[in-house]
């Protein structure tokens, strides 16, 4: 158990890919994470954005991950095992139910500790306090331990078959086939993330009044491009068209919301949702995540 471990995984979690040029991530990450072309590093794979996203923060995420490890899992579960022995006792059974509910699938795994329970600190005192800010034995590290066995019970769940590996972005996006593959990550406007394995805007690239090069390096934009090509498309097939409008009451130079209409080939038209809606399926139908996290819809 390197103690250099948990460094990389934070680092994955936070800036969506960590390097590993020596391949000792493998045992962890294998179906779990995409491994770069060349074998440099790691880049997030879709299973540990949504991880992430149940979770308080990228420590609490690189434990999941951990987790995973029979060796840190047993110290852990052990200690899960000796709490739920304390609800047990309590006059109130709601207590016990609540920790096992919030368990899901980990539930199982504190069962089959319940005979090792112990309250005792770990010999992983200082990766615990990196991680989680408090030793696993503090009783206000029972909600982070709970979120995190139930994580990893489900990241445990697909653990298996190798992702594919992702090649590094062109970044002056020349290349759509190679950047816009399935299992690369987008990065939300105004976001940050690495650069060589994440869809990021590479403001600045192609020749002065060149506007398809800046289109193409600035990926929200080449979006936004794409559902455009898609108008003038419809318009001059005359099969009908695509129709951007905005709701009553929004403002065209920040409008809040922006309503997606289908016109049919006799002008009825069927609102169809929003432009962020529409974009969201669009990169769920590439196999394309959004990173740091996906917003909620609106």
């Amino acid at each position: 158990m390197s103690g250099r471990t948990p460094q990389p995984l934070a680092r994955l979690f936070a800036q969506g890919f960590c390097p590993d040029s020596t391949g000792c991530l493998a045992p962890r990450l294998q179906g779990l994470a995409h491994r770069t072309e060349g074998g440099s590093g790691w880049v997030l794979g879709h299973c540990l954005l949504e991880t992430r996203q149940t979770l308080q923060d990228d420590g609490e995420a690189a434990a999941a991950v951990l987790a995973t490890d029979e060796d840190f899992r047993q110290v852990w579960v052990r200690i899960l095992a000796a709490r739920a022995r304390e609800a047990g006792r309590l006059d109130d059974p709601s207590v016990l139910i609540q920790l096992v509910t919030r368990l899901g699938e980990a539930a199982a795994w504190v069962e089959a500790a319940v005979d090792g329970a112990d309250l005792a600190a770990t010999s992983l005192g200082e990766r615990e306090r990196e991680l989680l800010g408090v030793g696993a034995e503090q009783a206000s590290a029972v909600p982070k331990l709970t979120r995190i066995m139930r994580a990893a019970a489900r990241l445990a769940a697909r653990r298996g078959d190798p992702l594919a590996a992702l090649p590094a972005v062109d970044p002056t996006g020349a290349r759509p086939d190679r950047n816009w593959c399935p299992g690369r990550l987008l990065c939300l406007p105004g976001g940050t993330g690495h650069g060589e394995y994440l869809l990021v805007d590479h403001g600045g690239r192609g020749a002065d009044g060149d506007s398809l090069a800046w289109v193409l390096a600035h990926p929200w934009d080449f979006l936004l491009a794409a559902v455009i090509y898609a108008q003038d498309s419809w318009a001059a097939e005359s099969r009908g068209g695509l129709l951007l409008e905005l709701p009553a009451g929004q403002t065209p130079q920040l409008p809040q919301e922006v309503q997606v209409l289908v016109a049919g080939p006799d002008g009825d038209e069927l609102l169809c949702g929003s432009l962020g809606e529409l974009l969201r399926r669009t990169l769920e139908r590439l196999q394309i995540g959004l990173f740091p996290h996906s917003p909620e819809p609106g």
